[in-house]
């Protein structure tokens, strides 16, 4: 599972196939979207942006980021009157369990030894998405 800290990076990656969406937990927004129109709008004006969505199918992103807007995945502090915090430059995803495109293997065995703990106890874990939560 992943969180997300930029709208426009996130449905990027999604759209690319670099994140699949069922791995997207939620993705922190700078955005103020309470409706479809709203999405649309920012996801058309981030068409125009070399490191959002230029280049893409903009009718998928749209797609892509209203089904993350009506399955709660969107969260804007904004619309409660807060505001995002700061988030270091170019940090567009982190990892809440490791996944299968982690490139540390110590981090991959490590996953793997927990997995088979997990099962020797009879409480089967099939991947990272039905990880354990404490």
């Amino acid at each position: 599972m992943k969180i997300g800290f930029s709208f426009g990076r996130c449905v990027r990656d999604i759209v690319l196939g670099k994140v699949k969406e069922d791995e997207v937990m939620c993705i922190i927004a700078r955005t103020f979207m309470k409706t479809d129109e709203d999405i649309g709008f920012v996801i058309e004006e981030y068409g125009y942006h070399p490191s959002y969505l230029r280049g893409l199918d903009i009718d998928k992103c749209k797609e892509v980021a209203i089904r993350l807007f009506h399955n709660g995945r969107i969260h804007q502090p904004r619309t409660f009157g807060s505001s995002r915090y700061a988030v270091p430059e170019g940090f567009v995803w982190m990892d809440l369990a490791p996944t299968p495109t982690d490139t540390s293997e110590a981090t991959l065995e490590a996953w793997n030894n927990y997995r088979m703990m997990i099962r020797l106890c009879d409480d089967e874990v099939d991947d990272v998405s039905n990880a354990p939560r404490n």
